[in-house]
């Protein structure tokens, strides 16, 4: 794999395709990404199947979606914490060249701060995540009749 000499690690909250198992994991192990550990978000997310994948949405923050969206967001779902797994992953080799590409950062999935417990240490762990914040570039899934909220 040739790369950036000076790249540095950051550590991947991953909870869909990524995960061990499904469909991108691949995509991890071609950048050299590291599992650490089982691990799920501090705060609480809402959920949202898109067929294919999931998407987690921040609830506690103001967004730009349409009030009907967020109506059937709120009672088809619940708020909890997300299970996933926590990779240390190289920022330039995986994040910028990958990762970011995969998930359409910032676009579709802007990539976001923030705090996971890490089971294997015990401890909170800041991590990047991939979060949902508007429907402007996707909101026409949301009118597709696969799409589970």
């Amino acid at each position: 794999m040739v790369g950036i000499v000076d790249d540095y690690e950051v550590n991947l909250f991953v909870y869909g395709t990524l995960m061990r198992g499904f469909s991108n994991h691949q995509i991890l192990m071609d950048c050299g990404a590291d599992f650490q550990s089982f691990a799920q978000t501090l705060q609480r997310y809402r959920m949202i199947s898109f067929g294919g994948f999931p998407g987690v949405v921040k609830m506690s923050a103001q967004h730009d979606w349409p009030k009907n969206i967020l109506n059937q967001i709120r009672l088809r779902t619940l708020y909890a914490p997300v299970e996933g797994e926590l990779y240390k992953v190289p920022y330039n080799n995986c994040i910028r060249s990958f990762t970011d590409i995969l998930e359409g950062h910032p676009d579709f999935y802007p990539r976001q701060w923030v705090s996971v417990y890490d089971y294997a240490k015990s401890q909170k762990r800041p991590s990047y995540m991939y979060i949902l914040t508007n429907t402007n570039t996707y909101g026409n899934l949301f009118r597709h009749p696969s799409i589970a909220l």
